[in-house]
């Protein structure tokens, strides 16, 4: 029996067809799909499916389409709470940041709100610019930052707002970068 590669990139489906294909031409293979050892002489698509994800093809495929179900209903129940969200974030900005900067606040509320991560750099720099506010402990805010689990594009954003918003910020975003 000789093992061979699947195609980078190729489904548990096109894996299995792949290796009917030998089976059918008389020609007994292996190969590894995400770890798990699969043989043209016994795989069926059901048994590769139990094999890589602890269900058959239909129950993968329903879990599937109940995380879709519930992502789109997810959704649905945000768009209908921006409105309060707007007002949230709005109240929850004069709360914190000097009125001058109430209007630009204001103006990137909505934004982001809408954007990828659902306004979480928005409670990301209130909470920051709490903590600089009330204490002025840029290791401690430092340290919040780093816990908030940011992406490369999240942090730099969130960095931005808090440069652009807190009192403290400019201040906080060169200590991060070495400056004092």
């Amino acid at each position: 029996m000789r093992e061979i590669s699947f195609t980078l990139g190729s489904n548990l489906e096109e894996a299995v067809r792949l290796l009917e294909y030998y089976k059918s031409n008389g020609e007994s293979v292996w190969g590894v799909f995400n770890g798990v050892e699969l043989y043209s002489d016994t795989v069926t698509v059901d048994t590769a499916f139990k094999a890589v994800t602890g269900k058959t093809k239909k129950e993968h495929n329903e879990m599937l389409q109940d995380i879709r179900d519930r992502q789109e209903q997810e959704e649905v129940e945000f768009k209908r709470s921006l409105p309060s969200l707007e007002k949230y974030y709005r109240e929850q900005g004069r709360k914190v940041f000097s009125e001058d900067r109430w209007d630009y606040w204001d103006n990137i509320v909505p934004i982001r709100l809408r954007d990828l991560y659902h306004g979480m750099e928005l409670d990301n720099c209130l909470e920051i610019t709490k903590l600089l506010n009330e204490e002025k402990n840029y290791e401690k805010a430092k340290e919040a930052l780093s816990n908030q689990g940011h992406s490369g594009m999240s942090h730099s954003l969130v960095l931005r707002m808090i440069s652009e918003f807190s009192d403290e910020g400019k201040k906080f975003v060169d200590y991060l970068r070495g400056g004092f």
